[in-house]
């Protein structure tokens, strides 16, 4: 029996003036994978992630989320995916001026009419699920970036998605704290089926959630597969961007900018 196709995104080509960021990506993350987004600086692995959000039409293509499609000639209405996917940006993106716990409850009080005890109950068990329990009234300034992180992801599920986005959930972290977040994203995984698609370029995080990854670079995808395949490829970019050498995983870091003959559908 084939998985059932969480995202299915055809032919995405995403223009910044003359800028060629993204040309005809094609590609579909199951139900219930940890699908990872990489690539160096510039290669607009952010940007990919904006569209599957909702939060940036491309130029051209289609997306399809849980069986909705949210590109098209009209705009996007965030509504058509809200209660589907949650979004945490690689700030966290947190209110200074709100407790954690009403920083989670912000989505629920804005899309949801449910009363004001029942919202704050639902709050409190988000950021249990994510091991902050008893942490509700502090302030992000009185947590750690690890911590603020795990409010992020506790608020990017507090309407239950199906889907979660998450942009450099690592940045910025100690390798401890790092590794805390890949277990909690792993646990959430299994306990709760939730499909994850997460940007990053950390290879720890790669090899420990990743099922599958998708590599951008001269505004193609140019590899695609499990982490342990990508690092064996035959192609020399790729398995050194896995292995960390030289000048060849610098190279992908300035692909989207090198690249000079995409218009003619040139790729490596």
């Amino acid at each position: 029996m084939n998985a059932e196709k969480m995202i299915e995104v055809s032919n995405l080509t995403t223009h910044y003036g003359t800028r060629v960021v993204h040309e005809e990506i094609s590609f579909h993350v199951n139900q219930g994978e940890i699908f990872v987004i990489l690539g160096g600086s510039g290669s607009g692995k952010s940007t990919l992630l904006r569209h599957l959000s909702g939060l940036l039409i491309p130029t051209e293509g289609h997306i399809i989320i849980d069986g909705i499609e949210i590109t098209g000639s009209n705009n996007v209405d965030p509504a058509k995916t809200i209660f589907s996917t949650g979004v945490m940006f690689q700030s966290g993106a947190l209110f200074n001026s709100l407790s954690l716990l009403e920083n989670v409850a912000l989505p629920i009080r804005k899309f949801t009419k449910i009363d004001k005890h029942t919202i704050r109950d639902i709050s409190r068990i988000k950021l249990g699920m994510v091991g902050l329990s008893g942490f509700e009234s502090y302030y992000p300034h009185q947590i750690s970036g690890g911590m603020k992180k795990r409010v992020g992801v506790a608020r990017a599920m507090a309407l239950d998605p199906k889907i979660l986005f998450l942009d450099e959930p690592s940045a910025g972290l100690d390798p401890i704290s790092a590794d805390d977040l890949d277990d909690l994203i792993l646990e959430l995984n299994e306990k709760l089926g939730i499909t994850f698609v997460v940007v990053t370029h950390e290879l720890a995080s790669i090899y420990k959630i990743a099922d599958r990854a998708i590599m951008l670079g001269w505004g193609r995808i140019s590899a695609e597969g499990p982490p342990h395949e990508l690092k064996l490829s035959d192609k020399k970019w790729v398995s050194d961007f896995f292995n960390r050498k030289g000048k060849h995983s610098r190279t992908l870091q300035k692909s989207s900018v090198a690249r000079k003959d995409v218009n003619k559908g040139w790729m490596p």
